[in-house]
């Protein structure tokens, strides 16, 4: 019975969040929220797109190949209703080839150092690899609110939040 007690604590911190509870004893009423994301007039897929509202929970929606997206904060779909500034995010696909090291299974015992000093030295190059910063598809000022200088109003009403976003350089 107390672990019941001790696992719903949890959930419950996590839903006040995502509900919008402030700690000053009001909510922030969410309100469903989405659009169209395009760089130099072309969709850009695979892009997050981030709303920071002032009072309340962030939001984040994923484009997709036509460059749509719905925001969501936390679980829940929508997005704090108020004033909110927005970052977009977007890296370039890594190409991974040639990463993966196919060696024949070793028989001998000189054979199975020779693979596991090629396996290790195939994995820190790996690893090295994915720590290096990547690319950005977009203009850097983009990635964070405070200089990407877009900003939005999220209105109680969800029809009116279909949001244009229209990337230059």
């Amino acid at each position: 019975m107390v672990n019941r007690i001790y696992g719903l604590v949890p959930g419950l911190l996590c839903f006040c969040i995502a509900a919008g509870c402030n700690g000053d004893g009001t909510t922030v009423k969410l309100a469903k929220a989405g659009g169209n994301l395009t760089y130099k007039g072309s969709p850009l897929a695979g892009a997050q797109v981030t709303f920071m509202p002032e009072k309340g929970p962030l939001a984040i929606g994923m484009t997709d190949l036509n460059g749509d997206f719905k925001l969501n904060s936390g679980a829940i779909a929508g997005c704090a209703v108020g004033p909110a500034k927005v970052a977009i995010k977007v890296d370039s696909p890594e190409d991974d080839a040639g990463s993966v090291v196919d060696l024949p299974t070793p028989k001998t015992p000189q054979e199975v150092d020779e693979h596991s000093k090629k396996v290790g030295e195939a994995t820190m190059a790996h690893q090295k690899k994915m720590s290096e910063p990547k690319k950005s598809l977009i203009p850097k000022k983009y990635k964070d609110v405070a200089t990407s200088g877009l900003a939005f109003t999220i209105e109680s009403d969800s029809s009116k939040n279909n949001f244009k976003i229209d990337l230059k350089d």
